[in-house]
């Protein structure tokens, strides 16, 4: 399941909350490489009680064009 959650967006953060498990295994990715909103989203999920967060650095676009390999 993927949710759509931008930086700043608490009901958005929320609904992740409610939906997920604690101990579920997240990934979290901006746009771009030079986007900070990651992070932002990650430290909100981690205050939230999630653990396994992994922030994919590259960006969606990076792997939308499957540079990730």
């Amino acid at each position: 399941t993927a949710y759509s959650v931008a930086a700043g967006d608490l009901q958005a953060v929320q609904v992740v909350v409610e939906c997920c498990l604690k101990r579920q295994q997240l990934v979290v990715y901006c746009s771009r490489f030079d986007c900070s909103d990651s992070f932002t989203v990650g430290e909100a999920l981690y205050v939230a009680g999630f653990s396994e967060i992994y922030l994919y650095e590259a960006g969606f676009s990076n792997w939308q064009h499957g540079e990730n390999q």
